[in-house]
């Protein structure tokens, strides 16, 4: 929500991204929004022009005001004529009326991310399991929530400019909660060590008990900030951890530090045999993800409680754990 910029009483809607925006009140105004993101998401075609509002005020036979629809289906004169009577004033005050009460409770959201498999992906069941956790979420709230797959650096941009409406699936962090709002956490997902179970190696107390063994890592990834300074390690880089998994169950190499989660995805889809694998204790690190709100949007906070809520009732329902079970993730 934002104040409305005319004056108009008793309240006055407006929200992005709704084609028709609804004010109402003394000397009855409509303020028409033409949004073209709103116009192109819907398969209404791009309007000419700049998006703009518009009031206008509309006197009836008893001089006391009633409804104007300047949109461009009332611009035409035949429609026009349609509209200027005090019973269509009031079909369409009505109408209005009730879409802005549901505008202001449940609305379109637009979600970007990149894709990352096994949490989301365009290729991946349901577009990933963090995918599907957040669309339930909204759900609850009656939210109808899409999403599309980007570059990681422009999904971050079209989020802080307000061309979506949140990314999905981010860590957490100071900075980058100086620029978006963070929800609550979706899912917790470890990094750390995995090795075959031939090595006989379970746990270990420091990193510097490592020291006898070639570990494997993805070029360029970061995993802790120990890890990544700790120059007695034996550690060799692969272009993707894919490379490392196939290493692994090759011999090439003793160990991997990776996402627990993704090396599971890697192994079902190399065909390999889980079973073989052991995840080291403890894990190097346990993050969890996050929705990251634009705050250049008019209704970050609402978003933000209404998912937070969504998924608060999900848990505690048991969805959200059967969720995770369907996509083959213990929930334990």
């Amino acid at each position: 929500m934002r104040r409305c910029p005319t004056r108009v009483s008793p309240f006055c809607i407006i929200r992005r991204n709704h084609w028709v925006t609804i004010a109402a009140g003394r000397g009855a105004a409509v303020i028409v929004e033409t949004s073209k993101r709103f116009a192109r998401m819907r398969g209404l075609g791009r309007p000419r022009g700049p998006a703009r509002s518009r009031a206008s005020h509309c006197p009836t036979a008893q001089g006391k005001g009633a409804l104007m629809i300047e949109s461009r289906y009332a611009q035409h004169p035949r429609h026009r004529a349609r509209l200027a009577t005090p019973l269509a004033h009031a079909c369409w005050l009505g109408l209005a009326l009730a879409l802005a009460v549901g505008a202001a409770q449940a609305r379109p959201i637009e979600m970007n991310t990149v894709p990352w498999a096994p949490f989301y992906g365009p290729d991946l069941k349901g577009q990933g399991f963090i995918t599907a956790v957040t669309r339930a979420a909204f759900e609850e709230a009656g939210h109808n929530a899409q999403i599309e797959f980007m570059p990681w650096a422009r999904a971050m941009l079209e989020t802080k400019q307000g061309d979506r409406d949140l990314l999905m699936g981010a860590y957490y962090s100071a900075e980058r909660a100086d620029t978006y709002a963070f929800s609550d956490v979706i899912y917790e997902t470890k990094v750390g060590l995995v090795a075959l179970r031939d090595l006989g190696v379970e746990r270990f107390d420091s990193l510097r008990d490592l020291t006898d063994y070639t570990i494997g890592y993805g070029r360029g990834w970061a995993t802790t900030e120990e890890f990544d300074n700790a120059d007695y390690l034996d550690k060799e880089a692969a272009k993707n951890n894919v490379l490392n998994v196939r290493k692994l169950y090759e011999g090439r190499i003793d160990m991997i530090a990776m996402n627990f989660d993704r090396f599971n995805q890697i192994v079902r889809e190399e065909g390999l045999d889980p079973e073989r694998a052991v995840f080291l204790e403890p894990a190097l690190k346990t993050s969890g993800l996050y929705l990251m709100v634009s705050e250049a949007i008019d209704d970050t906070e609402q978003l933000v409680a209404d998912f937070n809520q969504g998924i608060s009732a999900l848990r505690e329902s048991g969805r959200y754990q059967g969720i995770l079970q369907r996509y083959g993730l213990n929930t334990e």
